[in-house]
C-alpha cells in the first residue's frame, strides 16, 4: 500500500496549500487545492481525509468576501456575477 500512502501524502499537501492560499486571501486557489485533496481522498477511500477536505472547502468558501465587497467570487458560480 505504498502507492496509497504516497497519494494520501500528496492529497494532504494539497490541503495544506489550500490553507495557505486561504490565509493569503487567494480563495480561488484555496478552493482548487481543497478540491484536489477531496478527489484523491475519495479515490483512496480515506474517510478521514474526505472529512478534512470537505471542511477545508467549507472554510475556504466561508472566507470568500460577500457581495458588495471588492472580492471576485464569480469562480464559485462558474460565470460572471
Amino acid at each position: 500500500m505504498v502507492g496509497t500512502r504516497a497519494l494520501l501524502d500528496k492529497s494532504r499537501a494539497f490541503g495544506n496549500l489550500g490553507e495557505c492560499y486561504e490565509q493569503l486571501g487567494d480563495f480561488e486557489e484555496s478552493v482548487k487545492c481543497h478540491e484536489q485533496y477531496l478527489v484523491i481522498a475519495q479515490n483512496t477511500g480515506s474517510l478521514v481525509d474526505q472529512d478534512k477536505a470537505y471542511r477545508g472547502l467549507g472554510n475556504a468558501h466561508r472566507s470568500v468576501p460577500l457581495a458588495g465587497s471588492s472580492g471576485n467570487i464569480s469562480f464559485l458560480f462558474g460565470h460572471p456575477i
